[in-house]
């Protein structure tokens, strides 16, 4: 099966009559499938269609699911693993740095800029060499929702990342009023950027 198939299949809204996404995302992972050892965590669990996606998809990889809410514990199975924490918390995503490294991260939880940024900012560094990291419902980043998703944050998810989208695509040589010296630095891992309807992958050197 496809991993759109698939994704149809256990009712996730990323497969096609949803954001669509798993058609863009296979060319990206299929790669990943047969790699030993491989560590995929996803953020945002809900009702567990995604982690049983992933666990499908990748059959020898385990998988842990974070989210917020505690009845998510209910999705744990073999090879999946759920932790319950809050994104919006730097000690718990650094927690999660010290206890995986992971090949892939999808960021599917709360679509808050400030979360979506500082979560890529923290674990993004902290992945395996070769690793993706993707931000899915960066479509939050529109003016319409600042109300809902901006506060604190007045730069948006999707602004960030093309942001450093230029800053990489200049080798770290952009003019103007661009961030600090620690965005700079995060562009060194990048290998390559990919940029999707409401979704940005990031490839780690």
């Amino acid at each position: 099966m496809t991993l759109d198939e698939l994704g149809q299949k256990h009712g996730t809204d990323k497969a096609s009559g949803g954001h669509n996404y798993l058609v863009e995302y296979e060319p990206l992972l299929e790669q990943y499938r047969a790699k030993p050892e491989l560590l995929v965590l996803e953020i945002g669990v809900r009702e567990g269609a995604s982690v049983r996606l992933w666990h499908d998809y990748f059959p020898a990889a385990k998988i842990v699911g974070v989210d917020i809410l505690e009845q998510c514990s209910a999705h744990a199975a073999d090879r999946i693993d759920i932790e319950i924490g809050d994104q919006s918390d730097g000690g718990f995503l650094r927690h999660l740095t010290e206890r995986y490294e992971p090949d892939i991260i999808f960021d599917d939880g709360s679509h808050f800029w400030t979360h979506q940024i500082d979560t890529f900012r923290i674990l993004f560094p902290a992945m395996k060499q070769g690793g993706i990291f993707v931000c899915e419902d960066i479509h939050t980043s529109r003016s319409k929702w600042v109300g809902k998703y901006g506060a604190p944050y007045t730069v948006s998810a999707a602004a960030y990342f093309g942001a450093l989208a230029a800053q990489f695509a200049a080798e770290g040589h952009v003019y103007g009023t661009m961030p600090d010296s620690e965005f700079r630095e995060i562009t060194k891992l990048i290998e390559w950027m990919r940029f999707g309807r409401s979704f940005v992958a990031i490839k780690k050197v």
